[in-house]
Protein backbone atom coordinates (compact mmCIF):
# COMPACT_ATOMS: atom_id res chain seq x y z
CA UNK A 1 0.00 0.00 0.00
CA UNK A 2 1.00 3.63 -0.38
CA UNK A 3 -0.25 7.04 0.71
CA UNK A 4 -1.91 8.42 3.82
CA UNK A 5 -5.55 8.01 4.84
CA UNK A 6 -7.39 10.27 7.28
CA UNK A 7 -9.83 8.40 9.60
CA UNK A 8 -12.47 10.59 11.24
CA UNK A 9 -15.92 10.96 12.77
CA UNK A 10 -18.25 13.86 12.15
CA UNK A 11 -19.85 14.96 15.40
CA UNK A 12 -23.55 15.83 15.75
CA UNK A 13 -22.79 19.57 15.56
CA UNK A 14 -20.81 19.16 12.33
CA UNK A 15 -17.34 19.32 13.85
CA UNK A 16 -14.84 16.70 12.76
CA UNK A 17 -12.64 14.62 15.06
CA UNK A 18 -9.73 12.99 13.29
CA UNK A 19 -9.19 9.57 14.83
CA UNK A 20 -5.87 8.94 13.15
CA UNK A 21 -3.78 8.87 10.02
CA UNK A 22 -3.09 5.52 8.37
CA UNK A 23 0.26 5.21 6.63
CA UNK A 24 1.54 2.44 4.34
CA UNK A 25 1.45 -0.90 6.14
CA UNK A 26 -1.45 0.03 8.43
CA UNK A 27 -4.69 -1.91 8.34
CA UNK A 28 -7.92 0.07 8.36
CA UNK A 29 -10.43 -2.13 10.09
CA UNK A 30 -14.07 -1.07 10.40
CA UNK A 31 -16.00 -1.80 13.57
CA UNK A 32 -16.90 -5.39 14.34
CA UNK A 33 -20.61 -4.68 14.01
CA UNK A 34 -22.57 -3.98 10.85
CA UNK A 35 -22.44 -0.18 11.22
CA UNK A 36 -19.42 1.82 10.14
CA UNK A 37 -17.76 3.47 13.12
CA UNK A 38 -15.81 6.11 11.17
CA UNK A 39 -15.20 7.61 7.74
CA UNK A 40 -11.92 7.61 5.85
CA UNK A 41 -10.50 9.54 2.92
CA UNK A 42 -7.22 9.61 1.07
CA UNK A 43 -5.01 12.61 1.82
CA UNK A 44 -2.65 11.90 -1.07
CA UNK A 45 -2.38 9.18 -3.72
CA UNK A 46 -3.28 5.94 -1.95
CA UNK A 47 -2.85 2.36 -3.07
CA UNK A 48 -4.69 -0.07 -0.85
CA UNK A 49 -5.99 -3.61 -0.82
CA UNK A 50 -9.47 -4.61 0.33
CA UNK A 51 -10.39 -7.89 1.97
CA UNK A 52 -13.69 -9.30 3.18
CA UNK A 53 -13.46 -10.25 6.85
CA UNK A 54 -15.02 -13.68 6.25
CA UNK A 55 -12.46 -14.48 3.56
CA UNK A 56 -9.58 -13.44 5.80
CA UNK A 57 -10.72 -15.70 8.62
CA UNK A 58 -10.75 -18.70 6.28
CA UNK A 59 -7.52 -17.76 4.44
CA UNK A 60 -5.44 -17.30 7.58
CA UNK A 61 -6.65 -20.39 9.45
CA UNK A 62 -3.55 -22.43 10.29
CA UNK A 63 -1.09 -19.76 9.13
CA UNK A 64 0.53 -18.82 12.41
CA UNK A 65 3.06 -16.37 10.91
CA UNK A 66 0.29 -14.36 9.25
CA UNK A 67 -1.83 -14.44 12.38
CA UNK A 68 1.17 -13.30 14.45
CA UNK A 69 1.69 -10.35 12.07
CA UNK A 70 -2.01 -9.43 12.31
CA UNK A 71 -1.72 -9.55 16.10
CA UNK A 72 1.30 -7.20 15.94
CA UNK A 73 -0.67 -4.80 13.72
CA UNK A 74 -3.61 -4.88 16.11
CA UNK A 75 -1.28 -4.17 19.05
CA UNK A 76 0.29 -1.23 17.17
CA UNK A 77 -3.12 0.25 16.38
CA UNK A 78 -4.24 -0.14 20.00
CA UNK A 79 -1.05 1.58 21.16
CA UNK A 80 -1.70 4.41 18.67
CA UNK A 81 -5.23 4.82 20.04
CA UNK A 82 -3.91 4.92 23.61
CA UNK A 83 -1.33 7.55 22.62
CA UNK A 84 -4.08 9.61 20.99
CA UNK A 85 -6.11 9.50 24.20
CA UNK A 86 -3.05 10.75 26.10
CA UNK A 87 -2.55 13.51 23.53
CA UNK A 88 -6.13 14.70 23.86
CA UNK A 89 -5.95 14.68 27.64
CA UNK A 90 -4.38 17.24 29.90
CA UNK A 91 -1.60 18.37 27.60
CA UNK A 92 -0.78 21.89 26.47
CA UNK A 93 -1.01 22.65 22.75
CA UNK A 94 2.75 22.82 22.25
CA UNK A 95 3.14 19.42 23.95
CA UNK A 96 0.50 17.94 21.64
CA UNK A 97 2.16 19.31 18.51
CA UNK A 98 5.68 18.30 19.56
CA UNK A 99 4.45 14.81 20.43
CA UNK A 100 2.57 14.55 17.12
CA UNK A 101 5.73 15.36 15.15
CA UNK A 102 7.79 12.83 17.10
CA UNK A 103 5.13 10.10 16.79
CA UNK A 104 4.81 10.63 13.04
CA UNK A 105 8.61 10.43 12.74
CA UNK A 106 8.56 7.18 14.71
CA UNK A 107 5.72 5.70 12.61
CA UNK A 108 7.44 6.54 9.31
CA UNK A 109 10.70 5.04 10.64
CA UNK A 110 8.85 1.77 11.43
CA UNK A 111 7.87 1.44 7.77
CA UNK A 112 11.39 2.11 6.53
CA UNK A 113 11.20 5.87 5.92
CA UNK A 114 13.79 6.99 8.45
CA UNK A 115 14.69 10.60 7.89
CA UNK A 116 15.15 13.89 9.68
CA UNK A 117 12.28 15.07 7.47
CA UNK A 118 8.86 14.01 8.72
CA UNK A 119 6.45 13.46 5.83
CA UNK A 120 3.22 15.36 6.61
CA UNK A 121 0.79 15.27 3.68
CA UNK A 122 -2.13 16.25 5.93
CA UNK A 123 -3.25 19.86 6.28
CA UNK A 124 -2.84 21.98 9.38
CA UNK A 125 -6.63 21.73 9.77
CA UNK A 126 -6.27 17.92 9.83
CA UNK A 127 -3.55 18.13 12.46
CA UNK A 128 -5.68 20.51 14.53
CA UNK A 129 -8.73 18.23 14.30
CA UNK A 130 -6.56 15.27 15.35
CA UNK A 131 -5.04 17.08 18.34
CA UNK A 132 -8.16 18.90 19.50
CA UNK A 133 -6.70 22.39 19.00
CA UNK A 134 -7.39 25.17 16.50
CA UNK A 135 -5.72 25.45 13.12
CA UNK A 136 -4.34 28.82 14.21
CA UNK A 137 -2.70 27.17 17.23
CA UNK A 138 -1.03 24.59 14.97
CA UNK A 139 0.20 27.35 12.62
CA UNK A 140 1.47 29.58 15.44
CA UNK A 141 3.20 26.70 17.23
CA UNK A 142 4.89 25.38 14.09
CA UNK A 143 6.01 28.93 13.23
CA UNK A 144 7.42 29.35 16.76
CA UNK A 145 9.21 25.98 16.55
CA UNK A 146 10.72 27.16 13.24
CA UNK A 147 11.82 30.53 14.70
CA UNK A 148 13.45 28.70 17.61
CA UNK A 149 15.37 26.41 15.23
CA UNK A 150 13.55 23.25 16.35
CA UNK A 151 12.05 22.48 12.93
CA UNK A 152 12.40 23.66 9.36
CA UNK A 153 9.21 23.60 7.26
CA UNK A 154 9.83 21.96 3.87
CA UNK A 155 7.35 21.21 1.06
CA UNK A 156 6.80 17.57 2.08
CA UNK A 157 6.55 18.19 5.83
CA UNK A 158 9.02 19.40 8.45
CA UNK A 159 12.68 18.73 9.02
CA UNK A 160 13.44 18.07 12.69
CA UNK A 161 16.51 20.14 13.59
CA UNK A 162 16.44 19.68 17.38
CA UNK A 163 14.83 16.36 18.34
CA UNK A 164 16.02 16.69 21.94
CA UNK A 165 14.14 19.96 22.35
CA UNK A 166 11.01 18.46 20.76
CA UNK A 167 11.23 15.55 23.20
CA UNK A 168 11.46 18.02 26.10
CA UNK A 169 8.45 19.94 24.81
CA UNK A 170 6.41 16.77 24.28
CA UNK A 171 6.85 15.38 27.76
CA UNK A 172 7.66 11.99 26.22
CA UNK A 173 11.00 10.59 25.22
CA UNK A 174 10.92 9.10 21.76
CA UNK A 175 14.15 7.70 20.36
CA UNK A 176 14.40 6.47 16.80
CA UNK A 177 17.67 6.27 14.91
CA UNK A 178 17.28 8.52 11.90
CA UNK A 179 19.66 8.99 9.02
CA UNK A 180 20.15 12.28 7.21
CA UNK A 181 18.29 12.94 3.94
Amino acid sequence: SAGVVRRYKTLMDGRRQILGFSIPGDWIVPSLGNELSFSADAIDAVRAHSFRREGLNISFAGQSEVLARLYELAQAQLAEAEEHILLLGRRRSEEKIACFLLRMRERWARVGRQSITVHLPMSRRDIADYLGVTMETVSRTLARFAREGIILPVPEGVRLLNVGRLEQLSGFEVSVAVSAD
